[in-house]
């Protein structure tokens, strides 16, 4: 089943169906203390004869307002075609625990420490058609985002640059982020992204792509965000759809 084109379809409807934005952050943010932000993504991932179909589950907490826990859980299946029989394979593959320490105080103007300790979630690194290539890593990133005025709303940029090491055969990463969002209407911001990832000693785990998504303030505290992207460096192409929760005055995250 060609899930890009499902979600693909139910993306533009729900675009061009709804149409709020509050003061936006993401990035170098952090939560209130005592707020939580979770959302649950699909993401999909065609390349040729490769076929993905994620889903993730994240969630932010602000323990102090200065100091935000993070956690990422996702499972995936995958197959590839171009093997006879097809290979196919799916579950948990690295997730994510880590924090983001916010060390400016202007309210317009973030910069962050966030490090993020990745851990294999009990799949085989060996199967003929690996979920994730394996080992315990360290994703060590600085964020730093500002709000901007936009008429009477606001918008943000967001720039990050991080590195991430792995303990193990695995090669470490250099990855850097940006981003900006931009308010439509009183329901309705767009945001585009870039996202890369360069490994520093096998080139097959270079990455790029951009993104473009809808961010649809449905209540209060929900918002659906239907998205596409495109490898820059390859044929990936995707769909996606999030739904985000905001929790005790949490503030929605870009990423």
């Amino acid at each position: 089943m060609k899930w890009t084109r499902v979600f693909g379809a139910i993306g533009i409807g729900m675009a061009t169906g709804l149409g709020h934005s509050d003061l936006s952050w993401a990035g170098g943010f952090t939560q209130p203390e005592g707020a939580a932000f979770v959302s649950t993504t699909f993401r999909t991932l065609e390349s040729r004869t490769f076929e993905k179909l994620e889903i993730e589950a994240y969630a932010e907490y602000g323990i102090k307002d200065n100091l935000t826990l993070i956690f990422k859980v996702p499972y995936q299946w995958i197959r590839d075609d171009q093997f006879n029989p097809q290979l196919t394979n799916s579950g948990f593959f690295d997730g994510e625990v880590g924090i983001r320490w916010r060390f400016t105080q202007d309210p317009l103007l973030a910069a962050s420490l966030q490090v993020t300790p990745i851990i294999p979630l009990g799949y085989d690194p060996n199967a003929p058609l690996p979920l994730s290539r394996g080992g315990v890593g360290l994703d060590v990133r600085v964020p730093i985002s500002r709000s901007f005025p936009v008429g009477n709303r606001w918008g943000y940029w967001t720039v990050e640059v991080g590195y991430r090491p792995y303990f193990g055969n695995r090669s470490d990463e250099f990855r850097t982020f940006a981003e900006v969002a931009i308010p439509v209407t009183d329901r309705l911001d767009m945001a585009a992204q870039i996202d890369s990832i360069i490994g520093t000693q096998n080139p097959e785990a270079n990455f790029t792509k951009v993104v473009g998504q809808f961010r649809i303030k449905a209540s209060d505290l929900i918002r659906v965000v239907p998205g596409a992207y495109k490898q820059i460096d390859g044929s990936g192409y995707g769909f996606e759809m999030s739904l985000w929760f905001t929790f005790g005055g949490a503030v929605a995250t870009g990423k």
